[in-house]
């Protein structure tokens, strides 16, 4: 054996909260015509108690790096932080709701803020004729917005994202925006046709959106 590095041990918040998500939606639906009708909904979501985990006894230095330019992309300046204590503070893990966490530099004084969110903004909107003279169809519109600081792809969510707010180089400076499965623009056509004499049902379903960020 030439080394051995234990398994970091997390201790859990006696008073954490348990995640949930507040969603509250708006809709109108109106009849245009005997088969055709039309709905428009908002949906506003915003994620609650997200958890993570803090280093509460770890300091950090703001220190100034410069990233290496790749072929077109020039060299630039960011922040970044130098962990100070890392022999004193480097198990101590702390399962928590991380929003609000306070990341200190070595005199105490504070660097910034965690923020732990997810934010959901929508508004649907759907066209409906149905079944009648041997056709009906759906069309449907979403527009969104799915921004924040804790990705949605799966692991980030829960405690598969622990070591995001573990660090303020990840938390503070570049961990806010669109999430991964983010999609501004989505249309949707579903339509049936019944076919006479064989009396067989000729659907077709086609769904567009815009791209991931």
């Amino acid at each position: 054996e030439i080394d051995r590095s234990p398994g970091a041990i997390y201790r859990v918040d006696p008073d954490v909260k348990h995640p949930r998500r507040d969603e509250f939606t708006v809709g109108l639906e109106r009849a245009l015509s005997r088969d055709v009708r039309f709905a428009l909904t908002g949906i506003w979501r915003d994620a609650k108690n997200l958890t993570g985990s803090v280093i509460p006894s770890a300091r950090w230095i703001p220190i100034t790096v410069t990233s290496t330019g790749v072929n077109t992309f020039p060299s630039v300046n960011v922040p970044a932080y130098e962990w100070a204590n890392p022999d004193e503070s480097e198990t101590d893990f702390l399962i928590t709701n991380p929003d609000g966490f306070e990341y200190l530099d070595p005199d105490g004084n504070v660097l910034g803020t965690a923020k732990a969110e997810q934010r959901y903004r929508g508004v649907m909107g759907v066209l409906t004729k149905r079944f009648s003279n041997r056709w009906q169809a759906q069309l449907s519109y979403v527009w969104s917005k799915n921004e924040g600081t804790v990705n949605n792809v799966g692991a980030t969510t829960g405690f598969g994202g622990l070591r995001t707010f573990q660090t303020p180089a990840i938390n503070l400076d570049s961990n806010e925006g669109n999430l991964s499965w983010h999609r501004t623009h989505e249309v949707k056509l579903f339509a049936t046709y019944q076919i006479p004499g064989v009396e067989v049902g000729l659907n077709a379903l086609i769904r567009a959106h815009s791209g991931r960020p």
